[in-house]
């Protein structure tokens, strides 16, 4: 069983809560035991052979959603994440799944590149990212720009970027929305306003809390495998 009790009994919540309201995200300084990693990583490939995983980008990833009912190694970062909400912000922020997923090198023609920058929600969104493997340029790091998950960012941007369009109101029904994708001119835009985007390079066992109302993408892989687990918020 993976092993997590580090990180309740290290968790400075102050620290987590100022850095969170200042920049977005939050990485923690305790790493996951080398030990379990490929205990984890071996689980994610028994559970990505289930018919139900989700296969994007021509084969490169697979998602395995619901991970905490079906492995109990899973349900331990699930009720990690679920214990910090409140030790951050007063109220439980409840999780409702975790993600176990896998890149592989994704070809070229798999998708639209230029699209890959979205956000979650113009609300507050919180995700707790568990990195089973080296996140280096090559393997697809999650990055992130920092401060733009603050509400006057969001009121700043939405309409030079075109983050809310009228066409959103037509197409509530579908639940898509124009700050799902967004076009890697926008984030240019942003960069010139003195918002510099940052990639999450980082060792094997990283945990890192992310309000994913802010701009992020995940980079695609172009060699080597990613491993992650990701428990979601409402």
């Amino acid at each position: 069983m993976v092993n997590l009790q580090n990180f309740y009994e290290e968790f400075d919540s102050q620290a987590v809560r100022r850095t969170m309201a200042d920049e977005g995200y939050y990485i923690f300084d305790r790493r996951l035991d080398d030990a379990s990693l490929p205990m984890l990583r071996s689980q994610i490939d028994e559970l990505a052979e289930a018919e139900d995983t989700e296969i994007n980008y021509a084969g490169s990833e697979h998602r395995v959603w619901n991970a905490q009912r079906r492995t109990a190694n899973f349900a331990e970062f699930q009720k990690l994440s679920d214990w910090i909400m409140p030790q951050i912000y007063g109220a439980p922020y409840p999780s409702y799944t975790v993600l176990a997923i896998r890149n592989r090198p994704a070809p070229p023609q798999a998708e639209r590149m230029e699209v890959r920058w979205h956000l979650d929600s113009f609300r507050r969104q919180l995700k707790l990212f568990a990195f089973l493997t080296d996140v280096t340029e090559e393997t697809g790091p999650l990055e992130i720009v920092p401060r733009t998950h603050r509400p006057a960012f969001k009121l700043r941007a939405t309409v030079p970027l075109g983050l809310y369009r009228a066409r959103d109101i037509l197409r509530w029904r579908e639940q898509k929305r124009s700050w799902q994708r967004i076009h890697d001119r926008s984030i240019n835009k942003v960069t010139g306003w003195g918002y510099s985007p940052k990639e999450m390079t980082v060792p094997a066992g990283t945990l890192l809390l992310v309000d994913t109302s802010a701009l992020h993408r995940a980079k695609p892989c172009l060699s080597g495998e990613r491993y992650a687990v990701t428990v979601y918020h409402r």
